[in-house]
């Protein structure tokens, strides 16, 4: 029939024997979970199971408020240097600072070498405007106002005469037409110290005459001195002195034109100076000629006379007693240079001037005449008494063509 209720429970009894275990009957179903008891104590932990796969990543959580910074690290590597960048526009510009002190001045350099001479320097640059001499004019006496010698042509008319003292450069930036006449005054007389001009030695009494240039020497007289042929020696006695002639004057003309002669230029040395005819004298020297430069880069024609002639000795004079009275010698010829691409040099005269006469006493003794200056040749020796010697004429002087496509070179 039915199962009936179940009564009262009964008191445990004791615990018998365990029997062994019976086989395991099949697992009932669950049942419904119990209260939760007390966690246990945490067991051993067991070996951790295998990695289960990563989930997916959830939903960032709010920033969390920074930690404290670490200390530093040591430096990492210096990373390779990136390329330049474009070039920033320039900033504007800064005050301008003070002047530094002056630095010490260096010592000069030696000075170099003297070039050649411009051919303005030599011929001038016209300023002068034109000289023009249509009347007859003295320089020596009335010279000009302005001393500007660099003139844009040169013309002497026919028939006039040009007087200008030793020493006259004329330079001329044009062309040069001599038609009349130039006379170059000689140095002035001195009876202590007779003018050497550009001779070896100056004269002297008796044998001691005036020698002529080196002709080595011409091309430095390009460039003319104040003076040109020596004077004549002086002579003199217990009563009297005698002059010797003038030396024969320098003069030039510098044209980068052409130069033209149909007159006359004269450069002559001076005769000796005669005592009082009324006594008794001795012959002094006579002055050599002088010197004559026409230089031009173009040409020079001398259709004309050029002189430059020595001056003559004196003659002694004899009026009363016993002693010669000797005479002086000649004067040299002077120098004429003709310094262009092409030169005429046409009639030049450059002649000695001659000895004196002695005045023969009849006693064999007598003070020496002078001798004659020098410049292109030698002056002549003067006389003597002891034995009774005639005094000798000078010599010819020196005529010179110098051709040259350059002439301010030389100068």
């Amino acid at each position: 029939g039915a199962t009936g209720s179940i009564g009262l429970l009964g008191p445990t009894g004791a615990t018998g024997l365990m029997g062994n275990p019976g086989p395991t009957g099949a697992t009932g179903a669950t049942g419904s979970m119990g209260l939760l008891g007390p966690t246990g104590a945490t067991g051993l932990m067991g070996n951790p199971g295998p990695t289960g796969a990563t989930g997916a990543t959830g939903s960032m959580g709010l920033l969390g408020p920074t930690g404290a910074m670490g200390p530093i690290g040591n430096p990492g590597p210096t990373g390779a240097t990136g390329s330049t960048g474009p070039t920033g526009s320039i900033g504007l510009l800064g005050p301008t600072g003070a002047t530094g002190a002056t630095g010490v001045t260096g010592t000069p350099g030696a000075t170099g070498a003297t070039g050649p001479a411009g051919g303005g320097a030599v011929y001038g640059d016209g300023s002068g405007g034109a000289l023009n001499i249509s009347s007859n004019t003295n320089w020596a006496t009335n010279p000009p106002s302005s001393f500007n010698f660099q003139f844009s042509s040169i013309t002497v008319s026919s028939g006039v005469t040009f007087t200008v003292p030793s020493g006259i450069k004329l330079k001329c930036n044009g062309n040069v037409n001599i038609m009349g006449n130039i006379q170059v005054l000689g140095s002035p007389t001195n009876a202590l110290f007779p003018e050497k001009g550009v001779a070896y030695s100056a004269a002297g009494p008796g044998t001691n005459n005036s020698k002529a240039a080196f002709e080595a020497k011409f091309t430095s007289f390009i460039n003319i001195p104040e003076f040109g042929g020596a004077a004549g020696s002086i002579a003199t006695t217990a009563s009297s002195t005698t002059e010797g002639g003038s030396g024969g004057g320098s003069f030039a003309i510098y044209a980068n034109g052409t130069i033209t002669i149909s007159g006359t230029i004269s450069a002559n040395g001076g005769n000796a100076l005669p005592g009082d005819m009324l006594e008794n004298f001795v012959g002094a020297g006579g002055g050599a000629g002088g010197l004559i430069v026409l230089l031009s880069k173009t040409s020079v024609t001398n259709a004309g006379t050029i002189n430059a002639n020595g001056g003559n000795g004196g003659n002694g004079n004899f009026i009363s007693g016993t002693l010669h009275r000797v005479a002086g010698g000649g004067g040299g010829g002077g120098i004429v240079l003709f310094v262009s691409p092409t030169n005429s040099t046409g009639t030049v005269n450059t002649s000695f001037g001659s000895a004196g006469i002695n005045a023969a006493g009849s006693n064999t003794s007598s003070t020496s005449g002078g001798s004659g200056g020098g410049c292109g040749g030698d002056g002549g020796v003067g006389g003597l008494g002891n034995p009774l010697t005639n005094p000798s004429s000078g010599s010819v002087g020196k005529v010179r063509s110098i051709v040259a496509s350059n002439p301010e070179n030389l100068f």
